[in-house]
């Protein structure tokens, strides 16, 4: 696969993964005041409990699991359409390329745990990919 490939690849995985999940019964607050605020919405329309998940991310069962179910849908479709090398690419230029390459292969691995980084094709693309990162950072 060529970098011109690669970099298309990497705007799809980025579409598929900005994909935002519709409102529901569910809120992000890092303050209490949007916490009250969110609340107050989500009571308006269901006295359900409210649940705590982690990353700030608050809502009814339903909520949450509707929120899971939108997510899991976008995992999916990132499985299936995306190649290990596109999101690669897209992850180490999303700054983990200024921390070094862990990052965007521990990402990558997420959704593709047996591609194999070492193969002498996929080696030259991640070399080239980085080499990218490179030349647009640091001119």
């Amino acid at each position: 696969m060529n970098l011109q490939e690669i970099k298309k690849q990497a705007r799809l995985y980025e579409r598929l993964k900005d994909n935002q999940a519709p409102p529901g019964e569910y809120f992000f607050a890092f303050t209490q005041e949007k916490f009250d605020e969110s609340e107050k919405k989500i009571h308006a329309v269901s006295q359900e409990q409210i649940y705590k998940r982690p990353h700030g991310l608050f809502g009814t069962r339903k909520g949450l699991d509707e929120f899971d179910a939108h997510f899991e849908g976008v995992i999916k479709s990132i499985e299936q359409q995306c190649t290990p090398l596109g999101i690669f690419y897209s992850e180490y230029h999303n700054h983990e390329g200024d921390y070094g390459d862990d990052e965007a292969w521990e990402l990558t691995s997420d959704y593709f745990p047996d591609f194999d980084f070492n193969s002498k094709e996929n080696a030259a693309a991640v070399r080239a990919i980085i080499a990218d990162w490179r030349k647009k950072c640091c001119g």
